[in-house]
């Protein structure tokens, strides 16, 4: 039904809505801002602050299969990302020996950890088949 008439002629205006492709954007934004916080770092990863001891060595070649175990001086003890109580160091290090053989594990102590405790997690990889063992510096 035209209720205008024959003669009248409306114009059509069309609008673009940009409100969702804000929205979107925005949520993107929180998206990765989120996700680089967490993603993992050279010192141990995110929320970890490990000071680490200064060297003036080289850096190690990786290989294939690279394992980083970081100890805190809160006396936090995570491997690959995770958590883990100081009972659970071996079970945890002999399901990693058991995947793959050729495992390099990267020790990223504190330098306020105490020497021992470094000790003894090289001794435990050692025992379990793990020969690639290196200890993380920063660079002088």
């Amino acid at each position: 039904m035209n209720f205008r008439g024959p003669g009248s002629r409306r114009a059509i205006e069309f609008r673009i809505d940009v409100t969702n492709l804000v929205d979107i954007a925005f949520l993107l934004i929180i998206f990765f801002t989120l996700s680089t916080s967490f993603a993992p770092s050279v010192k141990g990863g995110p929320g970890i602050n490990v000071d680490l001891p200064k060297a003036s060595s080289k850096d190690i070649d990786k290989g294939k299969k690279t394992i980083v175990m970081t100890l805190t001086k809160e006396g936090l003890t995570i491997l690959a990302g995770k958590t883990i109580s100081p009972q659970e160091v071996e079970s945890a290090l002999r399901e990693i020996s058991k995947s793959s053989e050729d495992v390099l594990l990267i020790v990223q102590a504190d330098k306020n950890v105490p020497h021992g405790k470094v000790v003894g997690i090289m001794d435990i990889a050692k025992g379990l088949g793990i020969n690639r063992l290196a200890i993380a510096t920063e660079e002088k």
